[in-house]
C-alpha cells in the first residue's frame, strides 16, 4: 500500500540465485540458479516477470499480490504488455 503514496524510482530483483523453499533465511532444499538481475521501473511488472520466469504456471496463480497491484493500478502484471529486453552478459 506504500508504493500508492510513494513510487519507488527502480525495482531491482537479484535472481542469479534463488532459494525455492525455505526462504528468506534458508536453509532451502530447492536452489535454483538463473543467473538474472530483474531491473524495472514498474515494481509489479518485475514481481510479474520474476515469479512467471521462476514458478511453474500452477505455483504462479497462487501469487495473489501481484494481481492485486495491478488491479489497484500500481503497475502492469501482463508480461504480454511488457517490453521485455534481455542482455546477456
Amino acid at each position: 500500500d506504500i508504493t500508492l503514496l510513494i513510487k519507488p524510482q527502480w525495482t531491482i530483483i537479484d535472481a542469479t540465485r534463488t532459494m525455492m523453499s525455505g526462504g528468506p533465511q534458508g536453509p532451502s532444499k530447492e536452489l535454483k540458479t538463473p543467473n538474472m538481475i530483474i531491473f524495472s521501473k514498474d515494481q509489479v511488472a518485475a514481481d510479474a516477470y520474476a515469479a512467471q520466469t521462476l514458478f511453474p504456471p500452477s505455483a504462479y496463480n497462487k501469487v495473489k499480490y501481484i494481481q492485486k497491484a495491478a488491479d489497484m493500478g500500481i503497475g502492469v502484471a501482463d508480461i504480454s504488455k511488457m517490453d521485455i529486453i534481455e542482455v546477456a552478459l
